[in-house]
């Protein structure tokens, strides 16, 4: 019978190398869930709807040639109803007609954040809201105050 014996200096490497491995399939894991989760789809082209920080929030706003106000001029808990009223169903319409749904988030409690936009042309005539649940956003408009709130998708 033959035995095997493992040096301490081999015995290091070999816990490096598994912990480096480790490290290594984790964060392609995290990364991958990362990729699917923190963007959209609309027309072909790929969006970040990543929103961890108010920067994310101005990138977002970015990908549609929008720059928003330093800082919000709001923000509000908002709760998405468990059971939509007309007004939530036209609503989430123009979402889903820009690559959002506001239904799978019925009865969750999300953050409304909402910018005054700095750029032509609307020079703040008009706010961006964004809709966000847990560092999402799901959904997002830009609200002409001018026009008596006429709202419409950032995609348009």
């Amino acid at each position: 019978m033959a035995a095997f014996f493992i040096t301490k200096k081999l015995r290091k490497r070999l816990i490096v190398c598994l912990i480096g491995i480790t490290v290594m399939i984790s964060a392609f894991i995290v990364l991958s869930g990362i990729k699917e989760d923190d963007h959209i789809e609309y027309n072909g082209k790929s969006y970040s709807v990543r929103a961890d920080s108010l920067e994310d929030h101005k990138r977002f706003a970015l990908q549609f040639g929008l720059t928003l106000s330093t800082n919000p001029a709001m923000i509000q808990k908002v709760r998405i109803p468990e059971k939509f009223n007309k007004v939530y169903t036209d609503y989430n319409e123009m979402q889903k007609n820009s690559g959002f749904d506001l239904l799978p988030y019925c009865g969750q409690k999300c953050t409304l954040y909402t910018y005054e936009i700095i750029s032509a042309p609307y020079n703040k005539t008009a706010v961006l809201n964004l809709i966000v649940f847990d560092n999402k956003i799901i959904g997002a408009d830009i609200c002409d105050t001018v026009s008596g709130g006429k709202m419409r998708s950032v995609f348009s």
